[in-house]
């Protein structure tokens, strides 16, 4: 919450608000204290004011960012009781929002962050709070980004969606921002950019100025990413014209367009912003700015031979660094380097010795440390008659051991014997169902064959009978023209069955997927539209009626494409995720009004069939937007 605004509630509290005031001047003053001194605060606090304004005010203190995480915890955790006695929902999505954004900030175990988001989304859905359950998805993407990328994406998705159907379109534009961050960070830079490009339009046109800064800083990482220097400047200064004047943020600019400007070269054009930001940092004790400065004013020395202002640069930058694994190997790094260079051969092997043990995580000199103590133990007179003591006794139980040897190694025999047969008996099984499918298919074929020929052909013949008379009788009734139109009908529902009835046996037999990669490689064969299609977590085979509808709605949704989308790639994804199936459809074509348009025969088809195995479905485009579906069994 903004000061204004918090200020604002407290001056319509009267009393209470003063009250209130002296309670947070208190806490943010000595931290989270409490049953101490702000007791009487405290029970001022429960006594005098409403359940909005306490979870209002206890969240406003954990973003003041002035208490310790733990005590920012505590105070989560108090507005969350606080919420929850108040049984309103939105107090509830918040308090339930900071508290699985506390755990992905600052705990390490994703069991415990996944807990605490999907605790979030279950009591959601239970309070039937849709702009709970949007956010809920937004922190479960988040959550899964560094370890699933695929979930993440699908969370997002899910959250972008959301708000969108709520028309929250401010919150739909940041978890755009999100989901673009989720395609940088899978290489998928094209789409990325694709929607940074978007949500930084829809920023800068509706002030949201942030979220177009925002948006022009990712956009730059993918360029820059990809080698596309000059287009990453770019996205830097447009990033730069839309954020605050607050120092710490101009500097960070600057920061940014230097390491570019380094990138590429400019070493010049790069010294005046790390002697700006360098300046900046000082005046205002930025710590992360300091690291960023002297970070890049290492680099530009080293490069330009200045050995000794790296080393410089480079001790300050890990003063004011995070102190990890991965700067510390830095450091060492430069250091070595710069004293080599600089023919300070003894510093530089010191250096080097450091850095490769850095680079070990310390695991070898730790090693080299247990293997001096124990060589000194077993120089150790007294340790040595021990050795010797216990050699006699090993020796007495040899005749043990071998015996045990040999039975454990009889049992590793028989093992591998019953093993062999187990898979002799797989392999003949698997023979004797692979012959029984094949003599299926051939009955299948000869059946269809029969089909084809007793009812088709009969029906087509008779049809050619009465159009021949039809053309040697021209002045006859239409009898026969209407005759031949029934029977031809009747061919052709004839016929939409048996290919039914193939298509079903087809995909009883090599599965959903199979069928579609067939499926999708006689659409890839015209050259005309690039197919991906992907799945994760498909081991076996789904129930029948599962793959039957999914591969139907696959059709009916390809069929549309071609017929109306004039898309030009299509990816289509299968997962399996939370006990559910997951199929992910998404076309770059030119998309269409879900509000306005009217949902013909194949949308509502689509609809009944995951209706009717208990699913669910959700569409997404606009038109010159594409499509996008989400398919849950």
């Amino acid at each position: 919450m903004p000061v204004k605004n918090f200020n604002s509630f407290l001056a319509g509290e009267n009393n209470k608000g003063t009250i209130y005031f002296l309670f947070l001047s208190v806490i943010s003053s000595n931290g989270f204290s409490y049953p101490h001194k702000t007791d009487s605060l405290l029970l001022q606090l429960k006594n005098n004011l409403s359940d909005s304004i306490k979870v209002s005010a206890l969240i406003y203190i954990v973003e003041l960012n002035e208490v310790s995480k733990d005590s920012a915890l505590l105070f989560i955790k108090e507005a969350l009781k606080t919420a929850e006695h108040s049984k309103k929902p939105a107090l509830i999505s918040r308090a339930m929002h900071y508290l699985s954004h506390w755990h992905i900030d600052n705990t390490k175990s994703l069991d415990t962050i996944l807990y605490y988001c999907h605790t979030h989304l279950e009591r959601m859905q239970q309070l039937k709070f849709s702009r709970g359950i949007a956010s809920a998805y937004g922190n479960l993407g988040m959550a899964y980004t560094w370890h699933l990328l695929d979930s993440s994406l699908f969370y997002n998705w899910k959250s972008v969606a959301a708000f969108t159907e709520l028309n929250e379109l401010n919150r739909a534009n940041n978890a755009k921002i999100n989901l673009a961050n989720v395609y940088s960070e899978m290489r998928r830079y094209a789409e990325a950019i694709a929607i940074f490009n978007e949500t930084a339009a829809y920023g800068s046109k509706t002030g949201q100025y942030h979220a177009a800064s925002l948006s022009y800083f990712n956009m730059s990482e993918c360029y820059t990413r990809l080698g596309d220097l000059k287009n990453a400047e770019k996205c830097i200064d447009k990033g730069c014209a839309f954020s605050d004047t607050l120092p710490y943020n101009v500097a960070y600019c600057k920061a940014m367009l230097a390491d570019v400007y380094v990138a590429q070269g400019k070493w010049s054009a790069a010294i005046p912003l790390y002697e700006h930001i360098l300046k900046t940092g000082k005046e205002n004790k930025f710590n992360y700015i300091l690291y960023r400065g002297n970070n890049g004013m290492a680099d530009v020395s080293f490069k330009n031979g200045k050995w000794q202002d790296a080393i410089r640069y480079k001790k300050l930058s890990w003063e004011y660094s995070y102190k990890d694994l991965n700067t510390r190997q830095s450091l060492y790094h430069m250091i070595y380097a710069c004293d080599s260079a600089l023919g300070n051969y003894k510093a530089s092997l010191m250096g080097y010795q450091a850095y490769i043990a850095v680079r070990d995580s310390f695991e070898n000199i730790e090693r080299l440390k247990s293997a001096d103590a124990l060589e000194a133990k077993y120089q150790n007179k007294e340790k040595q008659t021990q050795i010797e003591l216990l050699d006699k006794e090993n020796k007495i139980q040899q005749a043990v051991l071998e015996r045990q040897q040999l039975i454990r190694n009889s049992i590793m025999v028989v093992c591998v014997i019953l093993f062999a047969l187990a898979a002799l008996l797989f392999n003949r099984f698997k023979l004797k169902k692979k012959i029984e499918q094949q003599d299926a298919l051939l009955t299948e074929r000869k059946r269809i064959s029969r089909e084809l020929h007793d009812d088709l052909g009969a029906q087509l013949s008779t049809a050619k009978m009465f159009l021949q008379s039809a053309k040697n009788k021209p002045d006859a009734d239409n009898s026969a023209v209407d005759n031949s139109l029934s029977l031809i009908e009747s061919s052709i529902h004839d016929l939409r069955s048996i290919m039914d009835d193939l298509q079903t046996s087809t995909l009883r037999d090599i599965g959903y997927i199979a069928a579609t990669e067939e499926l999708v490689n006689r659409v890839n064969h015209l050259q005309e539209i690039n197919f991906s299609l992907t799945h994760h977590g498909i081991e076996k085979l789904l129930e029948e009626k599962t793959e039957h509808n999914l591969f139907r709605i696959t059709q009916e949704l390809i069929n549309n494409m071609v017929k109306y989308a004039q898309a030009k790639n299509v990816n289509i994804d299968l997962m399996k995720r939370d006990n559910k199936i997951v199929l992910m459809y998404e076309d770059d074509g030119v998309g269409f009004d879900l509000e306005s348009s009217k949902q013909g025969y194949g949308l509502d088809n689509v609809k009944s069939r995951i209706k009717s195995v208990n699913g669910s479905v959700e569409f997404d485009t606009a038109i010159g937007k594409g499509f996008r579906c989400i398919i849950e069994v």
